[in-house]
């Protein structure tokens, strides 16, 4: 009976909200319908009646026309906000409430905190209907059960206690259900929420945010902000949430969301999360690969080959030795050792490699090499060599022009004059003779002015000693020779195609002569799928935000082609060198069932800390095929009972895009299925086959791994692809091999 009267009390205050929110929802597009008119009445007079030609008057008039405009057009703008905002709320007001008094305050009703994805508030009353997800307040929802609480507001800590936690199921603004909290509350609505299909994209988690990721969220004190997840922690999903958090915490400081970066592993990341923030009422934020930033950045005429391409070879190296070798080759060319050499490089090339010349004019000594070189060297102090270059050929043409060219000028003509054929014409001989003169002094100073980055990489990279004189002193691969002769094949294929191994510390080396501001409005950095990149990457992130604050999530358990541990966080943090700094580690997946899970963890070498959700499911399913004709119609059946269960998303994975290029021809004719590639760039429902590179951060209901066989999956690196490609699935997975299977199944467990 309990429930009952407190079910009718709560739907009473859902109506009264929705009542609200229709009411000022009516209004607004009432206004909006009238703003439009009116805009649209405003232009068709400003271009019959306001003349843009004449003089100051006119202009004036035009001016403040457009102005005008301007102004109605941010009106009709911001209330189109307010509508989608009032429209996304009627469906589902709010998710959650706690009543809170505040210590001081016991002899009053305890105040009645509805928390939902926005504010709705009466303007006129001040009477809050529902409070931000955002707001301090709304943390205690998330950071504690009932009893003794407190949380940071901007007048300081506040003290109180919580005596009722309650959370509900409301659809098309109709409650179905509500229950208060006992210790599992969260983990309740969690399950719930994990036992329904996989989006094609990304859904916010507003309503199933936990204690520690809360912490993250709310982060404002630490510039650089690391998180260590297990797959399936939540971790794009709170860098997400952290952003809206963060959008909405810097309205007063002005923080906008062209003021912010998600760096991606790739384009296809970038669209699977590309529905988080509008959902949140945010704005989307530009989200980037490497391979953009070196495109924008970088004026160059090759082409770079993606990152995928270089992560395709390394999985398909045919031998060890080429394997081992094509490792040690991107480890050491994206180093925290190759990034010294780099420095050093710069800093030699300022000093002793600019080929100065004396500069002569009018037949006197206009400045010595000697002179140049310290001029330089002193700019680069405050500026990057492209730009002390450029400020030490200013400074020459000012003399030239100012001090010199007039009685230069003179004396050329006087010469020309001395000849019978220009006795006539030698003022305009002598300008002639002038602006030749000023165009071979032109192209002197250019030679030593103009910078070319690739130029300049080729050097180092073709002249061995040259490059050993740089590494003095510094730790090289055993094949350094063998990686420097590949290198200089490479990088002087007359090809118009780049490495992506190449471009990186090229990348670096041009931010290095060249600086950038192209950036410099970015206030925030976040780094997804961090541990999958190397000391190189961040160097580059330092010198294009070098003001930016960082959140980085990873889980060096999920690196691809490479080994990580603790360390590399430090070894990040040191790179990055800010103020302030924090490690957070999320050790509980939530994401695959408790089967799933434990079975995962088997690719690990140390899952002591780790934790599996309480969300039980089928088991794995392990099983050998005769050959790859029948795992291939093993892979329809499984497919077509997947989706015969009801899941909408399935995952084939592979471990290299040629190994799922084969399989999808033989495939593509029995089951609707999407092959996925490198210029893939929106991610797609139904059926999916692509490498495990690609699965990185996605998602599905169901995974199947293919050719997980002793030959495919054999060492640490394959181990942690296994870990990775398992990690996918939500409510099934299955594994298909033929021959042997990987060592790293286990026999007893095997069909």
């Amino acid at each position: 009976m309990e429930y009952e009267k407190e079910f009718l009390v709560e739907q009473q205050y859902l109506e009264k909200t929705c009542s609200f929110i229709k009411e000022n929802l009516t209004r607004e597009e009432a206004d909006c319908s009238d703003e439009k008119d009116q805009i649209i009445s405003a232009r068709k007079e400003m271009w019959e009646n306001v003349s843009f030609r004449g003089g100051f008057d006119n202009v004036v008039e035009a001016h403040q026309a457009l102005e005008s405009i301007q102004a109605q057009s941010a009106r009709y703008d911001a209330a189109h906000k307010r509508i989608d905002h009032y429209r996304q709320a009627l469906d589902c007001p709010y998710f959650a409430r706690i009543d809170f008094t505040e210590n001081g305050y016991e002899s009053y009703p305890a105040e009645k905190i509805y928390i939902g994805l926005s504010n709705i508030q009466d303007e006129e009353s001040y009477e809050t209907y529902v409070y931000d997800w955002r707001t301090p307040i709304a943390s205690l929802f998330y950071r504690y059960e009932p009893g003794k609480v407190e949380y940071q507001a901007p007048s300081g800590t506040i003290h109180g206690t919580v005596s009722l936690k309650r959370q509900y199921e409301i659809k098309n603004s109709t409650l179905n259900y509500f229950f208060d909290s006992d210790v599992n509350i969260m983990d309740n609505m969690l399950r719930e929420a994990l036992s329904h299909n996989a989006s094609p994209q990304m859904k916010s988690i507003v309503e199933t945010i936990q204690r520690q990721q809360d912490m993250i969220i709310r982060d404002t004190l630490n510039e650089l902000v690391f998180v260590q997840g297990v797959a399936g922690s939540g971790k794009t999903s709170v860098a997400l949430h952290r952003v809206a958090f963060l959008l909405y915490e810097g309205v007063t400081q002005k923080l906008y969301a062209n003021n912010i970066v998600i760096i991606s592993p790739n384009n296809l990341f970038g669209s699977y999360i590309s529905n988080v923030l509008p959902e949140l009422g945010e704005e989307n934020i530009a989200s980037l690969t490497f391979e953009a930033l070196f495109s924008k950045a970088c004026s160059t005429d090759f082409r770079l080959i993606p990152r995928s391409q270089l992560l395709e070879q390394m999985v398909c190296a045919n031998t060890k030795k080429e394997r081992e070798l094509l490792h040690e080759s991107v480890e050491f060319f994206s180093s925290e050792t190759f990034a010294q050499i780099l420095e050093r490089y710069i800093s030699y090339y300022i000093r002793r490699m600019i080929p100065y010349t004396d500069l002569y004019y009018n037949g006197k000594l206009l400045e010595t090499r000697e002179e140049m070189s310290a001029f330089v060297q002193k700019a680069c102090r405050r500026a990057p060599l492209d730009g002390a270059l450029k400020l030490l050929e200013k400074r020459l043409w000012t003399q030239i022009h100012k001090v010199r060219r007039e009685e230069r000028l003179k004396k050329l003509q006087n010469f020309s004059g001395t000849f019978i054929q220009h006795l006539y014409d030698k003022k305009q001989f002598g300008r002639l003779l002038s602006i030749k003169e000023c165009t071979r002094i032109k192209h002197q100073i250019k030679k030593f002015t103009t910078l070319d980055s690739m130029e300049l990489f080729q050097k180092l990279l073709c002249d061995r000693d040259l490059f050993f004189r740089m590494a003095k002193g510094l730790s090289l691969p055993e094949q350094m020779d063998e990686i420097l002769f590949l290198a200089q094949q490479r990088i002087t294929d007359p090809s118009p195609y780049l490495s992506y191994q190449d471009a990186m510390p090229l990348f670096y080396l041009h931010l290095g002569l060249f600086g950038t501001d192209l950036y410099s409005d970015i206030r925030q950095v976040v780094v997804d799928e961090a541990q999958d990149y190397y000391p190189i990457h961040f160097h580059i992130l330092k010198k294009l935000f070098p003001s930016a604050r960082y959140t980085i999530m990873g889980d060096y358990n999920q690196t691809i082609e490479k080994l990580e541990g603790p360390q590399f966080y430090r070894d990040t943090a040191k790179i990055l060198d800010k103020k302030t700094s924090c490690l957070i580690t999320l050790n509980k997946g939530f994401r695959c069932s408790y089967e799933i899970n434990e079975f995962s963890r088997r690719f690990l070498h140390d899952c002591t800390d780790m934790e599996s959700f309480d969300r039980h499911e089928q088991p794995p399913l392990l099983e050998q095929c005769d050959d790859r004709n029948k795992m291939a119609q093993r892979i329809i059946e499984l497919t077509r009972e997947y989706l015969g269960e009801g899941f909408a998303s399935i995952g084939i994975i592979c471990k290299s895009q040629k190994q799922a290029n084969q399989l999808h021809a033989l495939l593509k004719d029995q089951i609707p299925v999407h092959l996925m590639d490198i210029n893939q760039k929106e991610i797609f429902s139904g059926v999916m086959l692509m490498p495990v590179y690609m699965a990185k951060g996605l998602e599905f209901d169901a995974a199947i791994l293919c050719d997980v066989d002793d030959k495919n999956y054999r060492n640490d690196f394959d181990r942690q692809l296994l870990y990775v490609s398992c990690t996918r699935a939500l409510h099934r997975l299955a594994i298909l091999y033929t021959d042997k299977p990987s060592k790293y199944l286990k026999a007893e467990e095997i069909k």
